[in-house]
């Protein structure tokens, strides 16, 4: 008996749902849940109603009332002494059992409008909760609506979870919408819930490892603190910075002091007013990529197509050879297309005054296809919501609108700009009177030693000596760049023999 005690919790006043639950559980394994049906009065009427003997009558009413004394005690044993006062006057089970119901169960038309309005008040919160916990409370309320005798359909019930969830869930509410309502059970859409909770949890964690931000060029100021021990200045003697970088040096301007205070790393991103990202992802990258002319390329969004399609690889990069060729079907009968290659997509979608950049990834090189195929059930599978409105198709990641398809000739066109990968071209001044302020004024006699001294430089002679030096350095080209770390004042010429 003391084991039985210890599954039940002690009643104080809360949770009387879960606690009616598990006392209803413990009396039905008892064999004493019918006494909490029947009010103790009517079942001796109906023993005495009986077609049996006076003995047996009597024998029937002795064990109804021995069983209704145990199912009593079962009870009042498992309610918390705070709230004993509402039993002490009760003479039976029935009686007990009636009176905490009516108490403290939520019944009639009050409790249905409590209930209702903490229904449409709850929201899920990742941040104060996990997904499940708030599957629980949802649970939970929608169990004591059903206790005050609201009539809940599972369509509604679905319905109200889905209003329930932040607006980050928008894309997978919008998936589900589409479907059919046979589909729609509560289990197929918790399924969904649970895994683009999965898919967040995953991006949260990859974007917390990855806290460095990217660095294009690095500066002396990104790694000052690393290396301040062991610069030491050759103008004041003190460690922790260079030469260049003392503020005892009067011969630096102004501007140049400013300039050392306030250098940073320098970091290229491709991105314009507004960026996006899922399979239109959001990328850094250099100017080589910014440059050169705009480029658009049409895809018409088709519910038909399994992948993505386009018609020549002229607009595509990284094409690789498919392990098997793909043959597909086209509308037209008995005729098949065959994609050997693929490739992917990078560009950028505008929407308004906001812009997007794309990645289209494995997209199938089809020669002989007229146009370029969006596939909307592959956009579905990365978690993008496509929804045709109005004559336009909007694809949707969340909240967001992060491309729009506009309806022409009966298809749904959506412009992408293409990045067209142009780089800069550099040149460098290879005379000689750069190089001497390089070097630190070294001289033409020195550039000349330094050309037979150093394997891999030469030098080339434009024209006849000239009286002033720094001007017959002008026709002493030096055509490989030279990193050095000694002292050009004392240079030999000495050949060196290896």
């Amino acid at each position: 008996m003391a084991d039985d005690k210890n599954k039940v919790p002690l009643f104080d006043g809360s949770n009387f749902s879960n606690w009616k639950f598990r006392m209803e559980t413990l009396l039905d394994e008892l064999d004493l849940l019918d006494i909490l049906e029947t009010p103790m009065n009517a079942s001796v009427e109906a023993v005495d109603a009986s077609d049996i003997t006076a003995q047996d009558k009597k024998k029937k009413k002795e064990q109804l009332k021995k069983r209704d004394k145990k199912c009593k005690s079962q009870i009042v044993q498992r309610v918390a002494d705070s709230h004993l006062e509402y039993v002490k006057d009760k003479e039976t089970a029935f009686e007990i059992w009636t009176e905490l119901t009516n108490t403290f169960e939520r019944q009639g038309l009050a409790g249905q409008l409590l209930l209702r309005k903490e229904l449409l008040l709850m929201k899920y919160s990742p941040a104060k909760e996990t997904l499940e916990a708030h599957f629980l409370k949802f649970d939970r309320v929608m169990r004591d609506l059903r206790s005050t005798g609201a009539k809940m359909e599972e369509q509604d019930i679905v319905c109200h979870l889905l209003l329930t969830m932040p607006g980050e869930y928008d894309s997978v509410v919008t998936a589900l919408e589409t479907l059919s309502s046979e589909k729609l059970t509560m289990s197929f859409v918790r399924t969904r819930l649970r895994d683009e909770d999965r898919k967040r949890e995953g991006k949260q964690r990859k974007s917390k490892n990855e806290t460095q931000p990217p660095l294009a060029f690095a500066t002396p100021e990104g790694t000052k603190q690393k290396w301040k021990n062991e610069r030491r200045c050759h103008n004041c003697g003190k460690y922790g910075h260079y030469r260049s970088e003392c503020r005892l040096n009067k011969s630096r301007s102004e501007h140049q002091q400013k300039q050392f205070k306030s250098r940073n790393a320098n970091v290229a991103t491709n991105s314009a007013s507004d960026e996006g990202e899922s399979e239109f992802s959001n990328e850094h990258s250099f100017s080589a990529y910014l440059s050169g002319n705009v480029k658009s390329t049409v895809w018409c969004l088709d519910s038909g197509a399994s992948e993505h399609l386009v018609k020549n690889g002229n607009h595509v990069s990284n094409i690789q050879k498919l392990d098997h060729p793909v043959c597909i079907k086209i509308a037209k009968s008995g005729v098949t297309l065959k994609a050997e290659t693929f490739g992917e997509f990078f560009g950028k979608s505008v929407v308004g005054n906001k812009v997007y950049n794309i990645y289209i990834s494995k997209v199938l090189i089809v020669p002989g296809l007229e146009i370029n195929l969006l596939s909307v059930r592959k956009l579905e599978m990365q978690g993008l919501a496509v929804v045709f409105k109005q004559g336009c198709g909007r694809i949707l990641k969340g909240d967001k609108i992060i491309g729009v398809a506009q309806c022409k000739n009966k298809l749904y066109e959506l412009k992408l700009q293409e990045n067209v990968e142009v780089a800069n071209l550099s040149k460098t001044d290879g005379s000689g009177k750069l190089w001497h302020h390089r070097l630190g004024h070294i001289g033409n006699s020195k550039l000349q030693k330094l050309s037979q001294i150093v394997d891999g430089v030469e030098s080339k002679r434009n024209s006849r000596t000239r009286k002033n030096d720094h001007e017959q350095i002008d026709h002493w080209n030096l055509y490989t760049v030279i990193y050095l770390d000694l002292s050009l004042q004392n240079l030999t010429t000495k050949r060196n023999t290896s």
